[in-house]
Formats: C-alpha cells, structure tokens, sequence
C-alpha cells in the first residue's frame, strides 16, 4: 500500500485506522486484493 493510500484511509476513517497501523500491520490478503485494482 502507498503511503498516500494509507493516509487517504486515514482521512476517510477519520482517524479510526492510522497510516500507521495499515502500513505496519498489513495483511497479505488484504495488500493483495487492494492492490490488484491498481493494476
């Protein structure tokens, strides 16, 4: 996941999910599905 992403995320969850947390704590099978969107 971008950095960018993470913060957009961050935003839209008002804070409830931090960049932080999705960039440390990020699942496979999420990173993966979240991910093949983009490309």
């Amino acid at each position: 996941m971008s950095a960018a992403k993470a913060f957009l995320a961050e935003e839209l969850t008002g804070g409830m999910i931090t960049a932080r947390d999705l960039c440390l704590n990020q699942p496979n099978r999420t990173e993966k599905s979240a991910s093949y969107g983009d490309k």
